[in-house]
């Protein structure tokens, strides 16, 4: 995310994403069977290893992209470290941002250098109450990260890849109010973790909205 971000900032409108899959090698002794080689910047895992050609981070992450709708809307940053896309669809009333952390630690540099703020990020909404025209919205959100929509993690932990564990993850979400015309939102933010949030009308005002 960070990177499409530094290709609008620098006027760069189209690129091409070159590798597809994971590498393969084949397995000693076991002619026609193949391992996966790790590490590369591919949007699948190789389907001749597992079977299936499973979406990995960064696929996730350009679905995330496409899902935003509307007009580009202002986004503001506190953390150096957070980065926000924020898109409005006027009509449906449906607000949409990709919100993502680029700290990480960095060993390649000698000691780690830790770059990463908090985990958390308070995400704030003004004229809410305009643009809904409600009281309450309804949140959804979906989050890649280290172990979550994260199919290498899930290799190294020995577990199977299959559709439903390779699938891009709903967290968090539900129905918050809208308080002096406009909402606040907490949410984990881990160090290299993109989310995608979709905001839209409450048709009606729950009990126990947060």
């Amino acid at each position: 995310a960070a990177f499409l971000n530094a290709m609008l900032e620098g006027g760069v409108d189209a690129a091409l994403y070159l590798t597809t899959t994971d590498l393969r090698q084949p397995v000693e002794g076991r002619p026609g069977t193949f391992g996966n080689v790790w590490g590369w910047p591919s949007l699948f895992v190789n389907p001749s290893v597992f079977g299936g050609a499973y979406p990995k981070a960064p696929c996730h992450v350009f679905d995330m992209v496409s899902r935003l709708a509307g007009a580009r809307v202002e986004a503001t940053r506190g953390e150096r470290s957070l980065g926000c896309f924020a898109s409005a669809d006027r009509g449906a009333r449906r607000l949409t941002l990709l919100v993502w952390n680029s700290g990480a630690r960095i060993p390649e540099f000698g000691p780690p250098v830790e770059t990463a703020p908090g985990e958390s990020v308070d995400l704030r909404v003004r004229e809410a109450g305009a643009f809904f025209g409600v009281r309450s919205v309804r949140v959804r959100r979906w989050q890649v990260s280290e172990g979550v929509s994260d199919a290498s993690a899930q290799f190294t932990r020995g577990e199977p890849l299959d559709g439903a564990h390779t699938a891009l993850k709903e967290r968090d979400g539900g129905v918050f109010g809208i308080a002096e015309g406009q909402i606040d939102l907490r949410f984990a933010a881990p160090p290299s973790s993109v989310s995608l949030l979709e905001v839209t009308p409450e048709s009606r005002t729950e009990t126990g909205a947060q």
